[in-house]
């Protein structure tokens, strides 16, 4: 599947944005919160805030989150 999100509203906080596009995510992947429509690992490479948090809101409860940061030597 792929996801592209809406745009932030202008005066729109951080976490709230994050609230709101996890949310229209869920609803058009058909993501649940538990069962066997619920995301069990979310895995973010990007360090982008608002992508930390919306991948903690989607997330199942109980399932994995990981963060992936990259070093460059």
């Amino acid at each position: 599947d792929v996801f592209l999100p809406p745009s932030p509203e202008q005066g729109e906080t951080k976490m709230t944005y994050s609230k709101r596009v996890a949310a229209v995510l869920k609803k058009e992947l058909g993501i649940e919160d538990r069962g066997p429509r619920s995301i069990d690992v979310v895995v973010d490479a990007s360090g982008a805030e608002t992508s930390i948090q919306m991948g903690l809101l989607i997330v199942r409860s109980g399932g994995t989150y990981i963060q992936v940061r990259l070093l460059l030597i």
